[in-house]
């Protein structure tokens, strides 16, 4: 996903699910802000910019602001469809538009469906905190449509004993693992396992382990309280050099500087005073400094002498 995106923040203005009847037809306008629209059932013939598409169960629309578009639908295959229209900001309040393209076949899919539904019930029901839950559900839509649209990356369709392997790696990656381990787990054999992850992921069973440890070892690092080599023997590497060696192939740059810089608080300015009471001193008379920072009015220091005590006090300027 572009960095551009990683801290959007969408304003949702409406959200519905539309189960169409017989005589449904949406008028020819021009879409405000953003506009979502995935049909669950049905069918529907769509004008878009003036190109007409036959639509049906797994078509997404994905509508920037200006654009034009009609409706009707099929009155023997009525549509079923939610949709949400929004406006993206990023972090200084411009407005962003996602890179998706106008119409798409993503199929129905069990994931996205029960996504858009908890989106529209959090939406209609109003409950305390609708807005934050509804915000939430859509930035996890539009991140999965990310996935399939842009980077052509469809997790929901993985295999499930690769799924399950990739779970237990993220809960074991400070354990010694290995492909043999990994593969008597999705019991298959070694030499398939691999290959069929490597198909699933894009990495080598070792390459996903070492990203997920030095992804794990930059957080603990980050956090500042923690050594090199204590990070090296957390996320399972017995030799700090061999975890030195593979976070500077991933990362790019050493472990150390990840480490926050801790930052050396000045010493406080210096504190000139003069005494605010005068007094002779004798040759038998010792002056006792009062130790600590001195405020203006407090007692600096005393003078001791022939069973005399003479108290000071002081003012001062930075």
């Amino acid at each position: 996903m572009p960095d551009k995106f990683d801290a959007c923040s969408p304003i949702i203005t409406y959200m519905v699910y539309r189960r169409c009847p017989i005589d449904w037809r949406l008028k020819p306008h021009y879409v405000s802000n953003y506009d979502i629209t995935y049909i669950t059932n049905g069918c529907a013939k769509y004008t878009i910019n003036n190109i007409k598409y036959d639509l049906s169960t797994g078509n997404i629309l994905c509508l920037p602001d200006g654009t034009k578009k009609e409706a009707v639908t099929c009155p023997d295959k009525l549509m079923h469809c939610y949709s949400v229209n929004f406006r993206l900001k990023d972090t200084s309040g411009g407005i962003l538009v996602p890179p998706f393209p106008l119409v798409h076949n993503i199929g129905l899919r069990k994931d996205m469906a029960f996504l858009f539904n908890e989106l529209a019930c959090a939406w209609t029901g109003q409950h305390p905190g609708y807005i934050m839950k509804s915000r939430g559900y859509l930035l996890i839509i539009l991140q999965q449509l990310f996935e399939l649209l842009v980077y052509n990356i469809n997790y929901s369709a993985a295999d499930c004993r690769i799924k399950k392997a990739i779970k237990y790696i993220y809960a074991h990656y400070n354990d010694r693992l290995t492909v043999k381990i990994l593969a008597a787990r999705a019991k298959l054999n070694t030499s398939y396992f691999g290959l069929l992850f490597k198909q699933e992921t894009g990495l080598t069973v070792h390459q996903y382990i070492r990203k997920i440890r030095v992804r794990n070892a930059e957080i603990l690092l980050q956090d500042g309280t923690h050594t090199v080599t204590e990070v090296a023997d957390y996320c399972g590497y017995c030799d700090v050099i061999h975890f030195y060696r593979e976070f500077k192939t991933v990362m790019g740059i050493p472990p150390s500087q990840c480490i926050p810089k801790r930052i050396v608080p000045p010493p406080p300015p210096p504190h000139y005073f003069k005494m605010n009471s005068f007094y002779t001193c004798r040759p038998t008379d010792h002056f006792h400094p009062v130790p600590g920072y001195l405020l203006p009015g407090a007692v600096c220091g005393y003078i001791n002498g022939g069973g005399r005590k003479k108290l000071f006090t002081c003012s001062f300027s930075l």
